[in-house]
């Protein structure tokens, strides 16, 4: 995509009589062009809903979700990356087992690892500055009931 403000000082810069190849003399300008580059966030990511099985005999359970994060921001600016439960944690027969902990890890450069509180948003990646990051986080579920679980999740980058 061209910048709007580039696009304008090449036109002005056609425009001014001394620009022309055509004319001499000694006529100057001084043109002043400024830019406001606003800031714009994107993520990918492989899964919106974490799944995971605890088989009878175990208590925990693994959910891999590989992401893409990219971000337009200037030098030196904080960049989130965060996760929303969109929904409740459901388990074996429709409910949640009470004590039921999840947790993460992080691969990739800028990622986190700690709890999920899944009333709250948990932060799971900080850069500084601009640009694409890819990475991986790994979510361990630990409940003493075997069975499937399924969290809905939102994942959003954000500059402070």
């Amino acid at each position: 995509m061209r910048s709007p403000a580039l696009g304008c000082l090449v036109v002005a810069l056609l425009a001014h009589p001394a620009a022309s190849a055509g004319q001499s003399g000694d006529r100057s300008a001084a043109i002043v062009a400024t830019a406001t580059i606003a800031p714009r966030t994107s993520v990918k990511v492989s899964a919106r809903t974490l799944e995971f099985r605890i088989e009878p005999g175990s208590s925990e359970a693994v959910a891999v979700v590989e992401f893409t994060a990219a971000a337009r921001a200037v030098p030196g600016a904080d960049v989130l990356m965060t996760l929303a439960a969109d929904g409740g944690l459901t388990g074996p027969g429709g409910a949640a087992d009470l004590d039921a902990e999840l947790t993460f890890s992080g691969d990739g450069s800028g990622t986190l690892t700690g709890p999920v509180t899944l009333a709250e948003t948990t932060t799971t990646a900080r850069w500084t500055g601009g640009g694409v990051r890819n990475g991986h986080l790994v979510f361990t579920l630990r409940a003493s009931t075997p069975g499937t679980y399924t969290l809905p999740v939102r994942f959003a980058v954000s500059l402070p």
